[in-house]
């Protein structure tokens, strides 16, 4: 993922996609944006998940005739001309359950927008962050200060009493167990980074660990679909290459890891404690 944010023309296609308003091109466009870039994908899914409840929710009930009309002229702020006619009793409430569920319509978008997207210069920022582009992000900008460990068990004994995450610290080949922090990940998201130096040149190797379970919340962690997919037993993982960095990912007992080195990937890999 290039970028974290939605750029308006990526708005503006997506918006359409959902809803059908594309030619083929154009369509065709959008679903290459939707699979290959995660900010997209979730967009998407949010709105086609929004539009399907509104859907369940109204979509069984006629609309008055001039909804559309008082609509756009409450949001144009001019005056809505009265009737001399008193309506009935049944069309009153009809009239105001529509309004009603006009603003609630309003009031949820602006919700979603405000909850998944953070305004910036123009663009949109998702609460929505690639695991493996911030792995990347992390390695590159150096490691965080540590809590030295003897070792590996003493390490899993202190994040389980101090931060109640069960996981499983592990022993790399060839490589030395320096030390471990509870580091913020993203904005708000703290998770344990586990560093290594290999025993050769001394040069590190980074791992941060996610419960999967914890993922998705307010903040979002989107997994590589092809490594979610690759990593179903404990002895699968996945390499993914973000501008000629390796990073490599695997999941343990609902834990998900994923790190990098200076080396190639499969050196990396080769290094876990798995079955290749």
């Amino acid at each position: 993922m290039s970028s974290d944010h939605l750029t308006h023309n990526k708005f503006e296609i997506l918006s359409a996609f959902i809803d059908g308003e594309l030619d083929d091109d154009e369509k065709a466009i959008a679903e290459n944006l939707i699979s290959s870039q995660p900010e997209c994908r979730y967009y998407v899914k949010s709105m086609a998940l929004q539009k399907n409840k509104l859907k369940e929710a109204c979509g069984r009930v006629k609309a008055p005739s001039g909804l559309r009309e008082r609509c756009l002229v409450a949001i144009n702020g001019d005056a809505m001309p009265v009737s001399k006619d008193k309506p009935q009793r049944k069309d009153r409430y009809s009239t105001i359950w529509w309004i009603a569920a006009a603003a609630i319509l309003v009031v949820s978008l602006i919700g979603i927008l405000r909850q998944e997207t953070i305004p910036n210069d123009g663009r949109f920022e998702l609460s929505s962050y690639e695991v493996e582009e911030y792995v990347y992000r992390h390695f590159n900008s150096g490691t965080p200060e540590l809590l030295t460990s003897y070792s590996t068990t003493e390490a899993e004994g202190y994040i389980l009493e101090a931060w109640d995450i069960d996981m499983t610290v592990p022993e790399l080949s060839g490589a030395s167990f320096t030390g471990f922090s509870y580091a913020e990940f993203v904005p708000d998201y703290h998770t344990p980074v586990l560093v290594y130096h290999t025993d050769d040149t001394l040069e590190p190797i980074v791992i941060f660990a996610f419960d999967v379970a914890a993922m998705h919340g307010d903040i979002s962690l989107i997994r590589n679909q092809e490594a979610v997919e690759t990593c179903v037993h404990p002895d699968s993982v996945h390499i993914k290459d973000i501008d000629g960095k390796h990073i490599v990912s695997w999941m343990w007992d609902g834990t998900w890891y994923a790190g990098a080195s200076d080396h190639h990937g499969e050196v990396f890999a080769s290094r876990l404690p798995i079955n290749r």
